[in-house]
């Protein structure tokens, strides 16, 4: 068996680069900014970060084999200075759309084990802020926690 959060973690990476619109807010140098976990130091805003909070819970069939697993993740784009500014919120909505969007996609993972993922967002958006101890620069993450159905193969 592989590995659910590869495949939740590709399935989420590949369909927000695939997006046009969202690619638009937050492409830098020629490259589409979507990271797992955190940001590299050098990244520029905006971006987008995704997170797992949960590996939620795992649907028996025949033990110990599972057929589902639902995780929570944390899914949203860091601005500066404003929250609700166009880009925030463009981005915010874009990411809520493209993965709303997805019923079933198929996605393999490195150990070419393939698995069914859709998402759902789980209670409201919400926004984040952390300041920067050295300048005092605001910084917010502006998204949603999604809730991932993913069937193992």
């Amino acid at each position: 068996m592989g590995h659910e959060a590869a495949a939740a973690a590709k399935t989420i990476r590949v369909n927000l680069i695939g997006d046009a619109t969202l690619a638009a807010l937050i492409t830098s140098s020629g490259v589409v900014q979507v990271f797992a976990e955190s940001a590299p130091q050098d990244a520029v805003l905006p971006y987008v970060v995704f997170r797992q909070r949960s590996p939620g819970e795992d649907a028996q069939v025949i033990n110990p084999k599972r057929s589902m697993t639902s995780p929570l993740i944390d899914v949203g784009i860091w601005v500066e200075g404003d929250p609700y500014s166009a880009v925030a919120q463009s981005g915010a909505k874009r990411i809520d759309v493209v993965l709303g969007a997805l019923g079933s996609y198929s996605v393999t993972d490195a150990n070419s084990d393939t698995y069914e993922v859709s998402f759902r967002r789980e209670g409201g958006a919400w926004v984040r802020e952390e300041v920067d101890p050295k300048n005092q620069k605001k910084f917010y993450w502006v998204g949603g926690s999604y809730r991932g159905s993913i069937s193992l193969p």
